[in-house]
């Protein structure tokens, strides 16, 4: 199988690759589909490194998760999957092709402001919902880095399904729940922990971290929160202790047998009681048991995007795991209202108050919906902005 390819480097004789953007796990290729129609001639390709299909089973796993994305059809506040294809001996995912960058590159910007962060939200529960009717019972991985913006500004969610592929490969036990990780926000940032003998193929270290493309699209923002060294520059000793896999289906009503996966080719990797998401938006429940988790548990990872939206820095901060579980499962998170503007103080402590339930640390006293969500941003959004209108 062919390595990363770069920038002028054609895919099969189909794809021109235009730009490329590398993670900790995989690739995505923005290319020109020479096959593609009128309405898409740009798209983006998304596939594993190549190093992660040495276990066999997991391509028809990353493929089947990426079919339940495609599933999910065409909305406004969803990035819209096209096909899953076999490429070069690889499966990769076909997707719409998004320029604006990801909802990291407004954080602690004067252009992220309180009406623009509630509509975000409010988009973010479309989005939601609209999944939630195909079949989605939990995202699992609600984060800036999945929540992605057009040229226009709209609010878009990505990687439907894929949290579960990410954290079977990068698992370890909780025996290491004491070891410093570093504070970034996503595992596609970090380097891979091999959790199985065999995906081994001789390395004696994690894999080391490609950088960034330093293409506008993809490059990353300055972030305010970011106070240890650049995940770029991540030794073996910096590795971060992360979750491990739960292999039930993101869209739970889809067993594996349908999926083409074989429950004893996977068994080595089920546990019981294990952890799926991003460690700083996690919810308390995913640090025990992700079985546990329903869409309650995406309600409290926004909460943590909308008061680092608000904010400009996450609520709660650990430098290990042990650390971060329990600001997650007994701190209270700190009030908004000394971060909203002046002009906006009538709905400061309205705001304040939907922050907190959907941070609330039992699920049962969260939004118990997307919906319930969204009718309480919608409230409040139209107090700071009477110009929006919930129906355009």
């Amino acid at each position: 199988m062919p390595g990363v390819r770069q920038v002028g480097d054609w895919i099969a004789n189909r794809f021109e690759i235009f730009e490329v953007h590398q993670g900790g796990m995989g690739v995505v290729y923005a290319v020109k589909d020479r096959l593609g129609t009128d309405e898409r001639p740009v798209i983006a390709l998304k596939t594993l490194h190549e190093e992660l299909f040495l276990d066999g089973e997991r391509g028809a796993r990353f493929s089947s998760e990426c079919h339940l994305w495609v599933h999910l059809g065409n909305h406004a506040n969803v990035v819209q999957a096209y096909a899953v294809e076999e490429i070069e001996g690889r499966p990769h995912i076909l997707l719409e092709l998004i320029t604006g960058g990801d909802l990291r590159r407004q954080i602690g910007t004067p252009e992220l402001d309180l009406p623009l962060a509630l509509r975000h939200g409010f988009e973010f529960c479309l989005g939601m919902e609209h999944a939630i009717r195909q079949g989605l019972r939990c995202h699992r991985d609600i984060k800036p880095a999945n929540l992605l913006l057009t040229p226009a500004g709209a609010l878009k969610i990505a990687d439907f399904g894929l949290a579960a592929i990410r954290d079977e490969i990068i698992g370890v036990g909780p025996d290491r729940a004491d070891e410093p990780i570093p504070l970034v926000e996503s595992f596609e940032e970090q380097p891979i922990i091999w959790d199985d003998p065999r995906d081994q193929d001789g390395q004696s270290h994690p894999r080391a971290l490609p950088r960034r493309s330093a293409l506008p699209e993809w490059t990353e923002s300055t972030d305010p929160i970011r106070e240890l060294s650049d995940a770029s520059t991540l030794t073996p000793p910096s590795i971060p202790v992360l979750a491990a896999a739960d292999l039930e289906s993101t869209i739970d009503h889809v067993p594996l047998s349908r999926m083409g996966v074989q429950d004893t080719a996977i068994s080595r990797l089920t546990r019981t009681g294990v952890m799926v998401g991003t460690l700083p938006y996690m919810a308390p429940e995913q640090f025990h048991d992700a079985k546990s988790a329903d869409v309650r548990a995406d309600v409290y990872s926004f909460g943590i995007v909308l008061f680092q939206m608000l904010t400009g820095r996450l609520p709660f901060r650990g430098d290990t795991l042990a650390k971060l579980e329990r600001q997650h499962c007994r701190a209270d998170p700190p009030s908004v209202v000394p971060a909203i503007p002046r002009r906006f103080a009538r709905e400061a402590v309205r705001v304040d108050e939907i922050v907190h339930r959907c941070l609330a640390k039992d699920p049962a006293d969260r939004y118990a919906t997307i919906p319930d969500l969204r009718r309480a941003l919608t409230e409040s959004l139209r107090r700071v902005d009477r110009r929006f209108d919930p129906r355009r």
